[in-house]
């Protein structure tokens, strides 16, 4: 049997990021929605998670390359789901809005 270590010294995996949404919070979109991502890299002193600021960082393949990117995940709606889902979305604000001013 033979085991292997692969150990990335002072590597420090909080840097990435990921946001997941409540299910009544995930945004819907209408059909022909276009989704255009921006990604970029903070290579200055001021990230913490930026072991040395001094190195150029640029695009590649290299572990110690900027290697940007975005997850996203979806679920296709037709017009009437989207529709529904979009009601149910203001019904629920309406209600939390009429309970919110009862309250005051």
């Amino acid at each position: 049997m033979q085991t292997e270590l692969v150990s990335c010294a002072h590597f420090n995996y909080n840097w990435h990021l990921v946001y997941n949404y409540a299910d009544d919070a995930t945004p819907i979109v209408p059909p022909g929605t276009i989704l255009h991502v921006i990604s970029w890299h903070d290579n200055s002193a001021n990230n913490k998670f930026n072991p040395d600021p001094r190195n150029w960082v640029g695009n590649g393949n290299r572990t110690i390359d900027e290697m940007g990117f975005a997850w996203i995940g979806w679920y296709d709606l037709t017009d009437e789901e989207y529709k529904q889902e979009l009601e149910a979305r203001k019904a629920r604000e309406r209600a939390v809005t009429t309970t919110s001013q009862g309250q005051q």
